[in-house]
């Protein structure tokens, strides 16, 4: 997620340059062939272009308000879990059996398994492979391992969460409203699972994403033809910043479309896993707690 005020010049660059590139060489071919051929080239009425660019325009609305809705909903849900992820904690550590200490080892690998919970649902989502190193501080070596070879690292872990559960209310150690509350917050928490995998695994409509790009490389082609007979040799001063607001308003909303791939414009997993796991090592009472992860260079992962 970016939090800096301003984007390096070089990041922008480093996006749009070829369509910079491209509709530089349009407006230089359009004076071209003006300056040698007049009023014999083809001429595109100026009019056609503003209503291409009205059409273009109102594509390119739609589809940036779809792609942050997607953006804010991926942003909203983890804020749920982190939430979530402290409730349960919370019920933990107050529901079963706070009074015996014989259940500390108990409570303490339950409200440690959700932690593991953020970081495997994290990578899950970015299809990282790294959750031997990430999750190896928060559980037994034989469940990391089981759940390393599961197909859905994060949905395992929920699994593992309700049979302990269940076998802490078998033991007595869980009445039948707390067990049903604890069981709620796990519900919850797989609907968040859930949609995180939905925003995942459905992208936008392809016919939002191709067409608008079509139309933006028709608009640029015509757009210096449809200003040289005005500008003549002005004509690139005009046509191509013109065509990069719209270059840069089709690059926000394909980046914006998938909020999960670790770019500086996606949701900050890293960060938020880290905050969960710090929060419910402090509930814990841990005196050793990890560092928080910190923006770099303005950007937060």
């Amino acid at each position: 997620m970016i939090i800096r005020r301003n984007l390096k010049l070089s990041i922008i660059l480093g996006n749009i340059w070829r369509p910079v590139l491209v509709t530089t060489a349009l407006a230089g071919v359009a004076v071209y062939k003006f300056a040698n051929w007049g009023q014999t080239l083809l001429h595109v009425p100026l009019g056609a272009v503003a209503m291409l660019s009205g059409a273009l325009a109102i594509f390119l609305a739609f589809r940036n308000a779809s792609s942050y809705d997607r953006w804010w909903e991926a942003r909203k849900l983890w804020g749920s879990l982190v939430n979530l992820s402290r409730t349960f904690a919370r019920e933990v550590l107050t529901f079963v059996a706070p009074e015996q200490q014989d259940a500390q080892p108990l409570r303490r690998s339950l409200v440690l398994r959700a932690a593991a919970f953020a970081h495997a649902l994290r990578l899950h989502l970015r299809k990282q492979p790294e959750l031997m190193v990430e999750l190896s501080g928060l559980l037994p070596d034989a469940e990391l391992t089981a759940v390393r070879a599961s197909k859905n690292a994060p949905n395992q872990l929920l699994l593992n969460q309700g049979r302990a559960l269940a076998a802490a209310y078998a033991q007595g150690l869980l009445n039948d409203f707390r067990h049903i509350q604890l069981e709620q917050t796990l519900k919850d928490l797989t609907d968040v699972l859930g949609a995180c995998e939905r925003i995942k695994n459905t992208p936008l409509p392809r016919q939002y994403d191709y067409f608008p790009r079509v139309f933006l490389w028709f608009y640029m082609a015509v757009l210096p033809f449809g200003m040289v007979h005005d500008l003549g040799v002005f004509t690139p001063l005009l046509s191509v910043p013109i065509s990069i607001i719209f270059v840069v308003l089709e690059g926000v909303g394909r980046l914006n479309e998938d909020p999960f791939e670790n770019r500086i414009t996606d949701t900050p997993m890293s960060a938020l896993s880290r905050t969960i796991e710090i929060n419910l090592k402090e509930m814990l009472g841990d005196q050793e707690l990890p560092p928080p992860v910190e923006a770099v260079d303005g950007f937060l992962f």
